[in-house]
């Protein structure tokens, strides 16, 4: 999908690693009502104009013991953005979507830019089989397995991967998208494969609509559990 990035930022998760994101440049964090925290790290906060940011999210369980959280696709903040493939893409809904966005914008700015146009919603990836019911965390870490179940009748030798997998995913951000999504560059929110375009797992990076430009730009990331993150990063000339 849609990495030359001032600092480049690995991730080897065994489970859930919170100090990586104790540092700065990393959103809060917080936990949600579920247990489950929503994590996310910028590469820098400042870089020139041809350069390029890494992104790392991670979802994560804060609990001490297993966790299992339902898994509807029902955002609680309304996002056209990308979906994170923070599992094999063809088991949907995918709980994670981001945006950015030219400005140094609040939720309610990017709310309200979001809501300035004609709805669009982007079509979902035409592989999807599989219905990811709910996810079961291990305690205190990034490492869940799926509940998963078909969409329709599938052959007698398809089966899901359930995992467990662990749920953090690190790509590069090249450039920025207009809000509210004209259909128009909608396609950029999914990686190209083959002859058309979908997800892929792990993440890869997204192809934007505009490359970064001089000023101030956001990172919005939410989950369908109600958590929002919101970054801000300067691209200088």
């Amino acid at each position: 999908m849609l990495f030359v990035a001032i600092v480049v930022v690995l991730v080897v998760s065994l489970g859930f690693n919170a100090a990586f994101f104790s540092q700065s440049r990393a959103g809060s964090g917080g936990s949600s009502e579920y247990g489950i925290s929503l994590l996310v790290r910028l590469s820098a906060t400042t870089i020139s104009v041809g350069q390029n940011l890494s992104v790392t999210i991670t979802l994560a369980n804060t609990l001490p013991e297993e966790n299992t959280v339902a898994n509807t696709g029902s955002f609680n903040v309304s996002i056209v953005g990308f979906q994170v493939a923070v599992w094999p893409t063809c088991d949907f809904p995918l709980p994670v979507e981001f945006v950015v966005a030219k400005g140094n914008l609040s939720l309610s700015d990017l709310q309200r830019l979001l809501n300035s146009g004609a709805a669009y919603t982007p079509p979902q990836d035409d592989c999807g089989q599989w219905h990811v019911k709910s996810l079961t965390f291990q305690p205190d870490s990034d490492v869940a397995a799926l509940n998963v179940t078909p969409f329709g009748p599938v052959g007698p030798n398809m089966k899901p991967d359930s995992g467990p997998f662990t749920l953090s995913s690190n790509f590069t951000l090249y450039g920025y998208w207009d809000y509210p999504i004209p259909p128009s560059e909608a396609p950029d929110l999914y990686t190209p494969y083959g002859d058309g375009f979908g997800f892929m797992y792990p993440e890869v990076s997204p192809i934007p609509a505009h490359s970064f430009g001089p000023g101030v730009y956001t990172l919005a990331v939410d989950d369908e559990w109600g958590q929002v993150e919101i970054l801000h990063f300067t691209v200088v000339g």
